[in-house]
């Protein structure tokens, strides 16, 4: 077993961190009403955090559920601003040592990495692989087992209180007995990815596998041959089951000169090109844009500012026909010129 780090509630309770890490929940989220509360009373907020974190428990322990449905539907469970503090807070000192464990194609949670430079990675595979698999867990964070987890976190983490710490995170959430992260909190990304670190070693090892890559549970697999591929779907199913409790959707199998979506771009040998729902979701976000720029809600600079965070959801590639036609059926264009 590699060592294991100590992290003493204390370290992760300390008055400086917890206030860095207040900065860091509140990004982008000062004008609600919650974080204006927990700012305008800071010293007692951050005095009654550090105290249950010495504890090893959460402030609340608990989630408001919302629907969203973009790019599909899915249901989030946002913390009281408080836990989201001290979730910053845990995670702040556990990063550094799942950053050290990750295998190198572990694209999401990872600085330097993330959805855009998977898709590169994606497109690179591709143009060396004769077949690509594309691989979903099936309701992957609601299935996620807490007693395996704990037992992987053993492995990288040690201490009493850290674990105390660590069993009320997972206890404060559930979808069924002993299972379940939510969706929208800053712990369950990380321990979403380290959860499939093992399985993800065991994959690249796996006969017929040219190369790979995952983003959280979305594995991208170039294979040798189509029966190589058949043969790594048949091996991921046994492996995920037994040891994960785990299932995998339908899979995709495809030439890789045809290709495979991935990551709202459709990938191949060829290139990339941006997916019908990426460019839908793109255009509805001009059109609201434009809305809120001609009703007066937004002025120029922040309709500029918006305009420039959704024209990233086009990033990676080359995409300037694509973007073109849609700023042009889109109605802001007076706000681009």
């Amino acid at each position: 077993m590699p060592d294991r780090l100590a992290i003493p509630l204390q370290d992760i309770a300390d008055w400086h961190w917890l206030a860095r890490c207040t900065r860091l929940a509140a990004r982008g989220k000062r004008s609600r009403e919650s974080v204006q509360r927990y700012l305008n009373q800071f010293e007692r907020s951050t005095s009654q955090v550090a105290a249950a974190l010495r504890n090893g428990c959460l402030p609340y322990g608990s989630y408001r559920p919302f629907s969203i449905n973009d790019p599909k539907p899915r249901v989030i469970h946002a913390a009281p601003f408080a836990d989201r503090v001290a979730h910053h807070a845990l995670i702040g000192r556990m990063a550094d040592r799942f950053e050290r464990s990750q295998v190198e194609s572990s694209y999401a949670c990872r600085p330097g990495k993330g959805c855009h430079a998977s898709i590169i990675a994606a497109q690179k595979i591709a143009a060396r692989s004769p077949y690509l698999l594309k691989m979903d867990v099936h309701s992957y964070f609601a299935f996620v087992d807490h007693e395996i987890l704990l037992s992987l976190l053993q492995r990288l983490f040690k201490g009493q209180g850290l674990f105390k710490l660590l069993n009320n995170v997972l206890a404060s959430f559930h979808t069924l007995p002993g299972r379940g992260l939510p969706i929208g909190a800053l712990t369950s990304q990380y321990f979403a990815n380290y959860y499939l670190d093992e399985f993800q070693r065991a994959l690249r090892r796996q006969h017929g596998v040219i190369d790979e890559l995952r983003y959280m549970d979305d594995h991208w697999v170039g294979c040798a041959s189509k029966q190589a591929a058949r043969d790594t779907v048949s091996f991921t199913n046994e492996w995920l089951q037994q040891h994960r409790k785990l299932s995998v959707k339908p899979v995709q199998i495809q030439r890789s000169a045809i290709g495979l979506p991935f990551c709202g771009f459709r990938v191949s040998s060829k290139g990339l090109r941006m997916g019908r729902r990426r460019i839908r979701a793109i255009k509805k976000h001009y059109q609201q844009i434009g809305r809120d720029y001609s009703a007066g809600v937004i002025g120029e600079s922040k309709a500029k500012h918006r305009l420039t965070s959704v024209t990233s959801l086009a990033s990676p590639g080359s995409h300037s026909s694509v973007m073109n036609h849609i700023i042009a059926t889109s109605g802001i264009n007076n706000v681009c010129c």
